[in-house]
């Protein structure tokens, strides 16, 4: 290679690379998303539930309009079971997933994230999966129609 194309190339990759901040390149969430729809027409559903994980003493609430939730899931199991109660019924939903760590850059801390998200039991008239993985892409991980 001649001197003038090994300074080409070099100038080249000095100009063509820039600094990416791989901690901040992240877009996995650990949570998944759940949308609630009436089951006669299909239209999305306003609801209010208190919302609870089985063995768990904490509760966190939905105001009555709202038309989904993040539910957080953990790490270090393979499955969950949410109960949502509210004044006039009470449902379940048991889940899978996988959790996945995922390190991109050895000065940034493990990245998670869970795929094979899907359904073990339901006490909802019917649950579609809409997204079997996390990710701030996907507005919907599970449709609860009830």
């Amino acid at each position: 290679m001649t001197r003038g194309k090994l300074l080409i190339l070099m100038i080249g990759l000095l100009f063509g690379c820039s600094d990416i901040d791989n901690c901040t390149s992240d877009s996995n969430l650990s949570f998944m998303i759940v949308r609630f729809y009436d089951f006669e027409t299909k239209a999305t559903k306003k609801v209010g539930f208190q919302v609870s994980t089985e063995g768990s003493t904490g509760l966190f609430g939905l105001s009555s309009d709202s038309l989904a939730i993040g539910l957080p899931l953990d790490p270090m199991d393979t499955s969950l079971v949410f109960h949502f109660d509210s004044d006039t019924n009470d449902y379940s939903l048991n889940v899978r997933y996988d959790p996945n760590f995922l390190i991109f850059d050895p000065d940034c801390s493990p990245s998670l994230f869970f795929s094979g998200i899907d359904t073990l039991q339901s006490s909802f008239d019917s649950t579609a999966i809409r997204g079997t993985v996390t990710n701030r892409q996907l507005t919907t991980n599970f449709e609860v129609y009830f």
